[in-house]
């Protein structure tokens, strides 16, 4: 799809849209910051569908309905990333992706327009993309969640449940407390009071979202003394596949109190409920959680495990190919694009290019070629044990089993 660099205003009063001057170049997963002045700060962002971040930043004036680029650039490469406008007129721009290790940045910089200039500052403790940040009433700013890869190996992080807080009068970054899960691409909003709400957002590499809120209090660092005790209870903790185990949760605090039990049964799924039942149908050993929250955002969690026996005679989508797409392959086939990895149908279908696999004929198979010549395509960010598992899966007849 293409990129683009028009514009377009909006007028309240009407309604209605209408076009202006267009940006130096195309941009996509870029921030537009309101200065103080009404000027608005746009920065980074890809020129490209791909994830290709520029340097280059601009300013469009309303007064002359112009955009001008802003020389020398910015310090950094910069997409998906924080942009804050702070109390004495300044902007922070942290995080977002670094092109040549195709990893989440952690440096910061600060934007001056009284100099048009950029100005290096303390990096943050993780690096970070698809993160939020949002001004504090005492002038400070809360940085929140993101991720360290757009996609990758399994064995690195994907999703940051940590927060941290810059000092302008200090121009250094420091940790607060973490929410209270791992949150990316979350929405935070400013309260009346100064409290900050925060919700929704992905909490997994397997694209699970969650519905989920909680309450950021400044100068606290969300830690208190009489968190919930999440209690489990479950019916047995091994079987031979398929093999179906009941869940029940408690807690320490009054039923009244209690607002959410949140199951994570250690497979990829999730369930909001306080008892429920869960079938196992891929042999392996489980480690799930019981999170419990209560009225004022605390959370108690627990841990279990389940073994689930039973002998392989063949792979499965479900359990070998499915969690290889979930977590490798959809950060650029998601759900949207030439090519849709999400589901069985969608792997069957294929893209607008044609079929990507032949069931029963590996070789053939546009999937597997992609990665035997070498291309940074589907199977490029795999290791050679995953793709071993998807070329048997589809030399066995590629079976939605």
């Amino acid at each position: 799809s293409r990129v683009l660099k028009e514009c377009e205003i909006y007028d309240p009063k009407t309604g209605k849209f209408s076009l202006t001057d267009s940006m130096s170049l195309p941009r996509r997963s870029h921030t537009a910051t309101l200065l103080k002045d009404g000027r608005v700060l746009i920065t980074g962002g890809s020129r490209k569908g791909t994830y290709d971040p520029s340097r280059q930043a601009e300013i469009y004036d309303p007064k002359t309905g112009k955009f001008s680029l802003i020389i020398p650039y910015m310090n950094q490469e910069r997409m998906i990333h924080a942009s804050v406008l702070l109390s004495d007129g300044k902007v922070l721009l942290a995080g977002g992706l670094d092109p040549l290790t195709y990893e989440a940045r952690a440096n910061a910089e600060l934007y001056d327009p009284q100099t048009n200039k950029f100005i290096p500052i303390s990096s943050m403790h993780f690096k970070r993309i698809d993160i939020q940040g949002i001004l504090l009433n005492d002038g400070r700013v809360l940085i929140i969640g993101g991720s360290s890869l757009p996609f990758g190996p399994k064995d690195k992080p994907y999703f940051n449940p940590s927060s941290e807080i810059y000092d302008p009068k200090t121009k250094r970054f420091t940790f607060t407390g973490s929410m209270h899960m791992s949150r990316d691409a979350v929405t935070p909003v400013k309260l009346s009071d100064g409290r900050v709400f925060i919700c929704g957002g992905m909490t997994s590499s397997a694209f699970d979202f969650t519905r989920l809120a909680e309450v950021y209090v400044p100068n606290t660092k969300n830690i208190k003394a009489n968190k919930p005790e999440a209690v489990i209870k479950i019916s047995k903790k091994e079987g031979n596949i398929p093999f179906e185990v009941e869940f029940t949760g408690s807690s320490n605090v009054s039923k009244e109190k209690i607002v959410a039990y949140l199951w994570d049964f250690g497979d990829g799924e999730q369930e909001v409920a306080r008892e429920t039942k869960h079938k196992y149908t891929c042999p392996g050993t489980y480690k799930g959680k019981l999170m419990v929250f209560n009225d004022e955002g605390e959370m108690g969690v627990s841990y279990f495990e389940i073994n689930a026996k039973g002998e392989k005679k063949e792979f499965s989508y479900k359990c070998d190919v499915k969690p290889i797409m979930d977590a490798r392959c959809l950060g650029c086939h998601g759900t949207r694009g030439g090519l849709t990895l999400a589901t069985y149908e969608d792997i069957i279908k294929g893209g607008t290019k044609g079929k990507v696999i032949v069931p029963g004929n590996s070789k053939e198979s546009a999937l597997i070629k992609s990665l035997d010549q070498g291309k940074k395509a589907v199977l490029s960010t795999l290791s050679a044990e995953e793709a071993e598992v998807i070329k048997k899966w589809i030399d066995q007849g590629a079976k939605n089993n």
